[in-house]
């Protein structure tokens, strides 16, 4: 009897033993899985960033990069490296955008689009305009000893844009109510020269994205000066260029949790019979 009791005992204890092991996997396991799994993303994404970014420099051009972006303060260094990494606008961007003639970057912040151009395209005239002057200032410290660039701290609601090869506004539209954003998308469509582009990016009006829930918390922190975040879908973008006569692509330029970013390629017709 006692041996029988014995038995049964040691069944219990192992039972008990193999429920423990299991439910300690699933609690431990879930949470390390997802830890180790986030890490792994972000590292093929930052490789893969990287990869793609960097092909549009020669070595020495690179090179210069990152020894510019040594002059940024250490917090907003880490958040360039990282922007520059995870962020595929970069890589969309450059393959667009004129050799020659002149651009207008406009929310250029800490203008790490203007140093790569500066860098890659020393033919192309390059004027960046920011309101934050914190931000403004940080850009000339990093694009100093670049003749072809300069920034101005601005409002690009009311800057006089002229007539250039191209403009670029990379997340700055939805920072304004619908009648601002209307008005600045028929100034920059107005000016561009014949030929000329018009790159946007945007975010789209998505409950599962992650990337306007961190554009409102850009704006709470006051690293972003705008007043409140008013995405638009990028089908009311295009169909408002294409009524100025231009020529409207748009592409995919996030992914994952960012998917709700996308670029608007713009272009003005070169002669008048597109029109």
């Amino acid at each position: 009897m006692e041996s029988s009791l014995s038995g049964e005992h040691a069944k219990v204890v192992l039972a008990n033993l193999v429920i423990e092991m299991l439910l300690g996997s699933a609690l431990l396991g879930g949470p390390l899985a997802i830890l180790l799994g986030t890490i792994g993303a972000l590292g093929l994404w930052w490789s893969r960033g990287t990869r793609s970014l960097e092909k549009r420099f020669t070595p020495e051009q690179w090179a210069q990069l990152r020894a510019r972006l040594r002059v940024l303060p250490k917090s907003t260094r880490s958040y360039a490296h990282w922007k520059l990494r995870l962020d595929p606008v970069y890589a969309l961007v450059l393959t667009e955008l004129p050799l020659k003639g002149e651009l207008v970057d406009l929310g250029t912040g800490i203008g790490l689009l203007p140093v790569m151009l500066g860098l890659t395209r020393p033919s192309l005239r390059i004027r960046g305009v920011e309101w934050d002057a914190r931000k403004a200032e940080m850009a000339r410290q990093l694009l100093r000893g670049l003749p072809c660039v300069s920034v101005e701290e601005a409002d690009a609601r009311a800057y006089p844009i002229g007539s250039p090869s191209a403009i670029t506004m990379l997340d700055i539209l939805h920072y304004s109510p619908l009648p601002d954003a209307q008005r600045l998308l028929a100034v920059c469509a107005g000016a561009l020269a014949p030929g000329g582009a018009l790159l946007i990016r945007d975010l789209e009006p998505s409950p599962w994205a992650i990337a306007p829930w961190l554009e409102r918390v850009w704006v709470r922190s006051r690293w972003s000066r705008g007043g409140g975040v008013h995405p638009r879908s990028s089908s009311e973008l295009a169909q408002e260029l294409r009524g100025f006569g231009l020529t409207v692509v748009r592409r995919q330029a996030g992914s994952g949790l960012f998917r709700a970013n996308t670029l608007i390629l713009a272009r003005r017709p070169t002669s008048s019979l597109g029109n």
